[in-house]
């Protein structure tokens, strides 16, 4: 066997140790040029729920009241208050400056006072009516000055073992006019004193009822 020369041999560890090297460069550019990979996937973000939004809605004050573009809230207005009695009782207006004051007087229920039945305030609205329908019979057309002319009445009842009886009226006519009117008014007023109705009630000294109605 022929023997290898020392420098055969340096030639073959040379040979290696660039194939070595050139195998350790192609890894290192291959590795360099891939992205990298994250181990596990980011979960995707949840649906949202079908009638339901992302986003939350401001909180508003039930006082306040929004203006229609959904700007920002209308600002309340103070109300004109115009105080003055009829037939002896304080009336606090609120309607605007310009309209007529209020010429009948309230008729004021206290939530802790005793009401009256309705059948029995049915009872006497009517027979209260029929006097108002025969007094108002005397106005002439030519008094009439509205298509639709009115009266409406503040009667105050008291009664007394069952009985009921009117003490007082205040009555308005409206959309009529002339001295016809006038008497029909006074005609009113003085006969209703008159009203007398049996009533399932315990005494009452004073009750308002108010009543209306188209002629």
């Amino acid at each position: 066997m022929a023997a290898k020369s020392p420098n055969g041999i340096v030639l073959v560890i040379i040979a290696g140790v660039v194939v070595v090297g050139a195998g350790a460069a192609g890894w290192f550019l291959f590795n360099k040029s891939e992205p990298a990979v994250a181990d596990t996937e980011a979960p995707a973000p949840e649906a949202p729920k079908v009638g339901t939004t992302s986003t939350t809605a401001p909180t508003l004050d039930p006082a306040s009241k929004v203006n229609a573009t959904g700007g920002d809230p209308v600002p309340k207005k103070d109300l004109p208050t115009r105080e003055y009695y009829v037939d002896g009782k304080l009336i606090r207006d609120h309607r605007p400056e310009g309209t007529p004051p209020i010429d009948l007087p309230p008729a004021i229920h206290p939530p802790d006072a005793r009401k009256m039945q309705p059948q029995s305030t049915g009872v006497i609205t009517k027979a209260v009516k029929n006097v108002m329908r025969e007094c108002v019979t005397s106005i002439p057309a030519d008094e009439r000055t509205g298509a639709k002319p009115k009266m409406e009445a503040v009667v105050v009842v008291a009664v007394k073992n069952k009985v009921a009886s009117v003490t007082k009226a205040t009555v308005q006519l409206r959309d009529v006019r002339g001295s016809a009117s006038d008497a029909a008014k006074s005609c009113i007023e003085n006969k209703v004193l008159g009203v007398i109705e049996g009533v399932d009630e315990a005494d009452l000294e004073s009750y308002d009822i108010t009543t209306s109605f188209l002629f």
